[in-house]
């Protein structure tokens, strides 16, 4: 019910919040990131939560084992950002760390 909830509801919200003039309200440390379905081909856009270190941004992935997205992203693979208001080309790549799992990001 929860993940249902974030999905279709707050996830939405988020986007359209974070493509706006009043992006900040989101907070400085949330984004989005749009990528290609690996299977469906389509482009997929949903808001995560960011760490950024020098040039480096890396995106943890809560509850990993109940998310597929991340998935999409297991090779290097070109994403779109919407960072702080501006659009930003990128390469990701999901790595399995342990029992955790992070998505890298290199701003290109």
């Amino acid at each position: 019910m929860v993940l249902w909830l974030y999905r279709w509801f707050f996830n939405p919200l988020l986007v359209w919040l974070l493509r706006s003039p009043l992006h900040w309200l989101a907070g400085a440390r949330v984004m989005l990131i749009a990528y290609t379905g690996r299977r469906t081909g389509h482009r997929i856009t949903i808001p995560v939560s960011y760490r950024k270190s020098g040039s480096e941004i890396s995106v943890t992935v809560g509850q990993y084992s109940q998310k597929q997205w991340w998935r999409n992203l297991t090779t290097e693979s070109p994403v779109e950002l919407q960072l702080r208001g501006r659009r930003v080309g990128a390469v990701a790549r999901a790595v399995e760390d342990g029992d955790a799992v992070r998505v890298l990001i290199r701003l290109t």
